[in-house]
């Protein structure tokens, strides 16, 4: 598996889409955590700006057009304001509903309208508008627009958890060994729906298609191939940053690590499993499951983690 670079062009929808969307993935800047502070929506429009310009260095930041609360012009075409999203790393969204869950990360705070998920509806910060049934589940693209509409909060709100995926990332260009998959699943998840029987179901491992969203306090169980116990692998879960070149973890780092662990062969599925567990005290936000070997991140797969299940 080849290090995968993600340049800008990869969120290129059309020419404009060469300026528009800036940095990639792996680079070698250190990325700050930004302070958390009561803002009007003007301020936090402001601060999501500078963010994403120091952002850029180190990911895929491209703009999406979101229709500005179901406003339309004289011709009928949506009238937008320009929001911001990371595509092409382990850091990126693809649709607009797992967006409103990795922009729970203080420093990819993008959201500034602050679109949170009410049921299956996707509503902004006042509840007055929504996110346009057509729009929540398609991919995004960048300079795609976003539908909203009018928002009236029904009676009885249907139970839902929205449910991410991700992909398996390497870190190296000529990794020592392969990884042919890995899954990922929740004790605070029910697994109800058709698409998540099936996703908790399957025995088999991937690499494109992973649970990435978790809450704070959840045992996450972490399934690998068999084969990799000879590797002598470690799984360790870091606060995300944007590359790990040259990157050893010492026990200075491991010592930020919110878990450690070493997985042990399970008769019972004939994988390889660990688990492990983000404290309810920690940060919401992305973290990095890292597949270790001799002190070397090897695989990383990125997880966002959501204030902790009530």
């Amino acid at each position: 598996m080849k290090k995968l670079h993600y340049l800008s062009v990869m969120c290129m929808a059309a020419a404009l889409c060469l300026t528009a969307c800036k940095g990639k993935e792996e680079a070698t800047t250190e990325e700050g955590q930004t302070e958390q502070t009561e803002q009007t929506q003007e301020e936090q429009a402001v601060t999501a700006t500078a963010n994403s310009e120091e952002l850029e260095a180190n990911y895929s930041v491209c703009p999406f057009c979101l229709q500005d609360k179901g406003k339309v012009d004289e011709n009928g075409e949506p009238v937008t304001v320009e929001r911001k999203w990371i595509c092409g790393s382990s850091a990126g969204a693809s649709r607009i509903a797992d967006w409103v869950l990795y922009t729970q990360d203080s420093r990819f705070n993008f959201n500034t309208d602050g679109w949170h998920f009410v049921g299956k509806d996707i509503v902004n910060a006042d509840e007055t508008y929504k996110i346009a049934d057509r729009s929540v589940y398609e991919e995004m693209s960048s300079f795609c627009t976003i539908f909203t509409e009018k928002y009236t909060k029904p009676a009885v709100v249907e139970d839902y958890v929205h449910v991410a995926y991700s992909r398996l990332y390497s870190l190296l260009d000529e990794p020592p060994f392969e990884v042919s998959g890995i899954k990922l699943l929740g004790n605070q998840h029910d697994y109800n729906t058709p698409e998540l029987k099936e996703y908790a179901g399957n025995a088999s491992l991937e690499s494109e298609h992973i649970q990435s969203s978790f809450y704070l306090n959840e045992w996450v169980t972490v399934s690998l191939p068999a084969e990799l116990k000879s590797k002598g692998i470690s799984i360790v879960v870091m606060p995300h940053q944007p590359n790990y070149d040259n990157v050893t973890l010492d026990e200075t780092l491991l010592s930020k690590a919110a878990a450690n662990v070493t997985p042990e062969l399970n008769a019972e599925s004939g994988m390889l499993q660990a688990e492990f567990y983000v404290n309810m005290d920690a940060p919401v936000g992305l973290y990095d499951i890292l597949i270790v070997s001799n002190s070397k991140p090897i695989y990383r797969f990125t997880t966002i983690m959501s204030p902790a299940k009530e």
